[in-house]
């Protein structure tokens, strides 16, 4: 009995060993590198670190924590809040001052549809607001992990920055979530706000 029970936690610990993913994200625009953040997954828990600045993430519970307030916010909390700022939205385009541009960038914000071309590790989604070019495998191991924590840092970072709920982003995480790898690079470009710039991701597993 002593044997197989040391043989199951040793076989817990090598379980969890293989489940534990660093990778280094670096993000820049128009050839100037903007940050570079290193990101490690472990035991249902997502640590990222940029600039001297620790983010956490529960996988297994779908929550991130606030940094300031030290309080967690979940899923459920996400979904609510992306719910209201839709209908928060949708009410200001109702305003003779927003302009036909921004008002049209909006409303494919709120209700995101690509165009999705597959071309072997090649992926684009294309939708004349943004468009997202995918490519090379970085990873194939632990993926459904990485993409819940892509998940809750792209409502995190709509939450925190005030910005616009992440649906197009959501969807496109869901496109190359059924990839069944993570990729290399993750090139954006944003033709529905003229003169925006647009961003590219490398990513690495090290």
């Amino acid at each position: 009995m002593k044997t197989l029970l040391n043989f199951i936690t040793l076989s817990i610990l090598s379980t969890s060993s293989l489940l534990a993913n660093s990778y280094r994200i670096e993000l820049s625009s128009g050839g100037s590198q903007l940050a570079t953040m290193e990101l490690h997954i472990e035991d249902g828990m997502a640590t990222s670190t940029a600039d001297g600045i620790k983010e956490e993430f529960d996988l297994v519970n779908m929550k991130w924590k606030h940094e300031e307030s030290g309080q967690w916010v979940s899923i459920k909390q996400c979904t609510e809040w992306a719910n209201q700022s839709k209908a928060k939205s949708m009410a200001s385009m109702e305003s003779a001052d927003v302009p036909e541009q921004v008002r049209d960038f909006l409303s494919w914000s709120l209700s995101p549809a690509f165009e999705v071309t597959k071309d072997g590790t090649s992926i684009s989604l294309i939708s004349g607001q943004v468009d997202y070019a995918i490519e090379g495998i970085a990873s194939e191991s632990n993926t459904e992990d990485y993409y819940k924590y892509a998940i809750l840092n792209s409502y995190k970072k709509a939450m925190t920055e005030r910005k616009l709920p992440p649906y197009s982003e959501l969807k496109a995480i869901e496109e190359m979530k059924g990839l069944g790898y993570i990729p290399t690079s993750i090139s954006i470009e944003i033709p529905g706000i003229p003169q925006t710039p647009g961003f590219e991701m490398k990513i690495e597993e090290i």
